[in-house]
């Protein structure tokens, strides 16, 4: 949803949150919608929407938004710089308050954690970490 990921990159870009600021700075080549442009160096995060659902309750709607945030990192980068990034990610996201426009934020819950995964194609580290996003349409 385009109003979650506008909150996403706000609350990456804001500088007023320390766990945002921590993988903001680990991450050097930045946090990226869908897919990193080919210019993009790593370490980066790239984060899209999975397959959402709406849940109707007796006092409106709540979007129920699924998102995989990937870390990616070169192919010589150690265990544990991909490993600090991610547990830097998942401080920040754990922690996370989002202002979405047009809805009240009511979590950011994490619901999987993924291995590493060598991507041949491009000779790149993937860490994958799923969250479910969920806010109440105003």
């Amino acid at each position: 949803m385009k109003q979650i990921d506008a909150a996403i990159i706000n609350a990456w870009n804001s500088g007023a949150d320390a766990n945002a600021v921590a993988v903001k700075a680990a991450a050097t080549g930045g946090l990226h919608n869908s897919i990193a442009p080919r210019t993009a160096v790593p370490p980066y995060v790239v984060y899209h929407e999975m397959p959402s659902r709406p849940e109707f309750t007796f006092d409106g709607t709540s979007e129920i938004h699924d998102y995989m945030f990937m870390v990616v990192t070169g192919k010589d980068a150690s265990v544990a710089v991909i490993n600090n990034i991610r547990d830097l990610l998942i401080a920040w996201l754990d922690a996370v308050t989002l202002t979405i426009s047009g809805y009240t934020f009511i979590y950011c819950t994490r619901t999987f954690s993924g291995q590493k995964i060598f991507n041949e194609d491009d000779e790149t580290w993937n860490y994958p970490t799923d969250y479910e996003i969920r806010a109440h349409k105003n």
